[in-house]
């Protein structure tokens, strides 16, 4: 079908042509279908209907809605609450990551060890989101 695995996850897959790009990312027994083109991702989608048997969750209304831009440079915020669990003193650090203006990658949770300041805390949630953008 066209399809190059991508580099950096084992579950992607892309096909570019001069004019269209189509994304295929499987993960279990999932797949997410998506392209530049609504009829592209249509016929795809029947094609792989005629081999599997496929349920279709998704509708216009739902979903993480992904936006055209003309930038598509990747940008992180990361915030932290320094030893906000009463009962052991950890911190909740959480990120979100951009490209362009499309929201690709969101994270909230505790860390796992009791940090000793602010700094650290705000430290280790850079950390988290700097790794999740490489």
């Amino acid at each position: 079908m066209g399809f190059s695995s991508s580099k950096s996850d084992i579950s992607l897959f892309t096909r570019f042509t001069t004019t269209d790009t189509l994304f295929l990312l499987i993960y279990v027994d999932d797949i997410l279908v998506t392209g530049n083109s609504k009829n592209l991702v249509q016929d795809f989608i029947q094609r792989l209907s005629y081999v599997f048997a496929l349920k279709d969750l998704g509708t216009e209304t739902q979903g993480l809605r992904l936006y055209s831009s003309s930038s598509y440079f990747v940008v992180g915020f990361s915030d932290s609450n320094w030893a906000t669990d009463l009962d052991d003193r950890k911190s909740t650090s959480s990120y979100c990551i951009y490209v362009g203006r499309n929201l690709i990658s969101w994270s909230s949770k505790k860390q796992k060890v009791v940090s000793r300041s602010s700094t650290e805390v705000e430290y280790r949630s850079v950390a988290a989101a700097l790794a999740n953008i490489i």
